[in-house]
């Protein structure tokens, strides 16, 4: 099984310590060999100390790092589009480079 997909999009894993089930090194590690390519650090749903968490492994395993606000409208209305301030866009010429 693969995650590359016919699209040209590139894998990402959004708000993985959002939830019941923390994503692990060990899930990371698993996803990786399938082809998941970065790892949403920076979203709404985490606390600074899952930031930090993510932030290592994303850097450790060679995942992109990516920010999403989860912003959905009138269904959430604590999230407001663009209150995640992290990140700038090498995110996304990083993620360009993985479709290669």
């Amino acid at each position: 099984m693969s995650l590359a997909p016919l699209t040209g999009g590139v894998p990402v894993l959004s708000h993985p310590g959002a939830y019941f089930q923390r994503a692990t090194r060990e899930d990371l590690l698993e996803l990786k060999k399938i082809g998941l390519k970065g790892i949403e650090v920076f979203t709404s749903y985490h606390t600074e100390e899952q930031v930090n968490f993510y932030l290592q492994l994303a850097e450790e395993l060679e995942l992109v790092p990516t920010a999403g606000s989860d912003f959905h409208g009138q269904i959430k209305p604590r999230v407001h589009f663009g209150m995640i301030k992290a990140g700038d866009y090498s995110m996304i010429e990083r993620l360009r480079e993985k479709r290669r």
